[in-house]
């Protein structure tokens, strides 16, 4: 069987096309550490995207281990909080 690769549809769109959202493409992860070090060109975009995707697998074995009520939109609030994360920070 194979695996679709292709991007599906979030329903986090509406939130990750949003361009205040885009402004951590602008703000990076490892503040001037990329001065010393080149390839450390981490954006808090890419790193909110990380967390995202670490939060909702981390939500999703919890769902699978414990009692019916953990519901699909507990996982869909634990992703999006882990999306949003970094929104508030003080240097944004």
């Amino acid at each position: 069987m194979r695996r679709d690769l292709r991007p599906r549809a979030s329903e986090l769109d509406p939130i990750e096309s949003h361009p205040v959202f885009h402004q951590l493409n602008q703000k990076r992860q490892t503040g001037l550490v990329y001065h010393v070090i080149p390839s450390a060109q981490h954006t808090r975009y890419e790193h909110s995207q990380g967390v995202r995707n670490g939060a909702r697998r981390s939500a999703e074995i919890v769902s699978a281990c414990s009692p019916k009520d953990f519901r699909k939109r507990d996982i869909r609030s634990i992703e999006v909080a882990g999306a949003l994360h970094d929104i508030s920070q003080s240097p944004f």
